[in-house]
């Protein structure tokens, strides 16, 4: 546990200084546990080659990783170990004393591209999740996202496969965000329209949900969620012994009935839709605490409100939260912005906006500011103070062009 302890401490310090150098140079995108993604500029030393005419020498030509170099003369300065002891003599147990380090980086990379999502919290940010591209535009790494989850919703799953590839599209921001909000309109549209050109197999198949039960069900007493109620139903339904044992897969939807109870109390077992009609209609009534429904269609029972919700958040945190935040209007209308982003919006584009007074002027250097006693003399007479506005750049597609996205991996020498 010490040693464990030891471990983790000195590489989130090792990080903390490599996010400190990076700072200086260029921007971090991501900070892992082993490693940190970085924005450079395109003008910043990548490889260097040193070449030698040597005749014994193994290589004639050396790459160096500059950014690598540069942040393994950090590491080298600040973690060696100037104490290492190693084992001289057995018998009389002395040590030889020198200095040790085998930890060391790695630059992966450049990358063409990388995809970040927003949290729907205001200030919050979602930790490991991303997608990376490589200029051959094949998807080099993807992390966190519901696509790689057993038991999301297959609408997500599918949804999420298309919508990173269409982030390369296009040749500004907005064409970008409409590109994105193609493959969000398409998934919609099924929702909206509920499904009305789609077979029953296909849309069970693209909203189901699928829990695993890791216990026994009489394990979990009193305890309250979907998977339970599955569970529950499925022994009401199909016999005791279906739930006798853990490991039970339940596969369900979500019914709008009854009305105003909890998610949990209604989740609807999909093997019921596969019973005969006397005995669907029976236990859909019951489930739902509707005798008198007459239509048992799938599209008329499911919540189509609760998978608009569920699919429209997938939207915020990929597309319309990070369009909003680069200044780009909802590229998705159908998926509303959340209270806290409209207000910010609102105040980034409000035109009678009060500046602050660092905005509106310019600062003079201490040495041409003269001295307070000698203002009303002829040598310094008073002078006019003037407003400077300055434009920030750095959001142009040119400039947007030269900077480079790598991945500084730590890595730890296993062969000393």
């Amino acid at each position: 546990m010490e040693m464990a302890g030891i471990v983790c401490y000195t590489g989130a310090n090792i990080i903390t200084k490599a996010r400190e150098i990076v700072d200086q140079i260029g921007r971090p995108l991501e900070l892992d546990t082993d490693g940190i993604w970085c924005c450079l500029p395109g003008s910043f030393p990548e490889n260097y080659e040193i070449k030698t005419t040597h005749p014994e020498a193994r290589k004639q030509k050396l790459t160096i990783s500059y950014p690598g170099a540069m942040l393994n003369i950090m590491v080298d300065k600040h973690f060696t170990n100037d104490q290492y002891h190693t084992l001289a003599n057995p018998q009389t147990l002395s040590y030889d004393i020198h200095s040790e380090n085998s930890i060391f980086f790695e630059v992966d990379g450049p990358y063409l591209a990388m995809i970040l999502p927003a949290a729907k919290e205001e200030g919050k940010k979602l930790k490991k999740r991303y997608a990376v591209f490589n200029f051959d535009k094949s998807l080099a790494e993807l992390k966190g996202f519901e696509v790689k989850r057993r038991g999301e919703l297959q609408l997500i799953k599918n949804f999420q496969s298309s919508v990173f590839s269409a982030f390369l599209d296009g040749q500004t921001l907005e064409d970008v965000y409409a590109s994105v909000a193609k493959v969000a309109d398409y998934w919609l549209d099924i929702l909206f329209s509920r499904a009305d050109n789609m077979p029953d197999n296909e849309l069970f198949d693209l909203i189901s949900e699928k829990k695993s039960m890791s216990k026994k069900l009489e394990d979990y007493g009193n305890q309250k969620s979907v998977s339970i109620s599955t569970a529950k139903r499925i022994a009401e339904f199909l016999g005791d012994q279906m739930t006798k044992d853990k490991g039970l897969n339940c596969k369900f939807v979500i019914a709008k009935k009854p009305d105003g109870a909890p998610v949990t109390e209604r989740a609807i077992p999909v093997v019921i839709f596969q019973a005969e009609p006397a005995v669907k209609r029976h236990y859909l009534r019951k489930w739902m605490k509707s005798p008198g429904i007459t239509d048992f269609d799938i599209r008329d029972i499911i919540d189509w409100d609760y998978y608009k919700e569920r699919f429209g958040s997938a939207i915020q945190k990929i597309i319309t939260i990070p369009a909003a935040l680069q200044g780009v209007s909802n590229p998705v209308p159908r998926v509303v912005h959340p209270d806290w982003l409209y207000k910010m919006v609102r105040e980034k584009t409000d035109i009678f906006q009060q500046k602050k007074i660092t905005e509106m002027f310019a600062t003079k250097k201490k040495s041409d500011v003269p001295d307070i006693e000698s203002l009303g003399s002829k040598e310094n007479k008073p002078q006019n103070i003037t407003a400077k506005v300055t434009k920030k750049s750095g959001n142009s597609k040119r400039e947007r062009e030269k900077r480079k996205k790598y991945r500084l991996r730590l890595c730890v020498d296993t062969t000393a």
